[in-house]
């Protein structure tokens, strides 16, 4: 699980930017120079997270298309999505409630793309695990392509997510 840590803190990040996002109006007050380094910050770590977890996705695609795909490697990607499970509440309540604010629409668009990015990264590796099972004839392609986009479905991810655990 060591090696998942980006991804599972991916969603994590997110939220921290959409608080950002919310409070930066105070930055205002501080002075030009502290209110530059903040906004550095976040850029820095935000980049920073981005690579990581890229990288985390590309090492996941090397070790599943090198015929190291077990049942344990997509146990951990569906222990990855349960984790994610209180940031994807969290970010769509928030993105919600901020529905009934003048400009909160903007807010709203952010915790859509959070979100989406949050599945991305774990539909991911869901889908790579099933191609190597593919590969390995374990699987039918039918199922794997059908089981590849339920990957991608909110809600739908992690309920497939346990149907595959049982079947795999």
């Amino acid at each position: 699980m060591k090696k998942y840590i980006t991804l599972i803190l991916f969603p994590y990040f997110a939220t921290i930017n959409i608080f950002a996002f919310l409070f930066s109006g105070y930055l205002s007050e501080l002075p030009n120079f502290l209110n530059l380094l903040i906004c550095f910050f976040f850029l820095a770590v935000n980049i920073i997270e981005l690579f990581f977890a890229v990288k985390c996705l590309i090492n996941i695609g090397i070790e599943t298309f090198n015929n190291n795909c077990n049942t344990d490697f997509m146990k951990n990607i569906l222990y990855v999505k349960f984790l994610h499970i209180p940031a994807y509440i969290f970010i769509f309540v928030l993105g919600f409630a901020m529905l009934t604010l003048p400009l909160g629409f903007i807010i709203t668009i952010c915790c859509f793309i959070a979100d989406c990015w949050s599945i991305f990264f774990t539909g991911l590796p869901m889908t790579f695990t099933l191609i190597a099972k593919y590969r390995q004839k374990e699987i039918s392609k039918k199922f794997t392509v059908i089981h590849s986009i339920l990957a991608f479905i909110f809600c739908l991810d992690i309920i497939d997510g346990v149907f595959l655990k049982r079947k795999l």
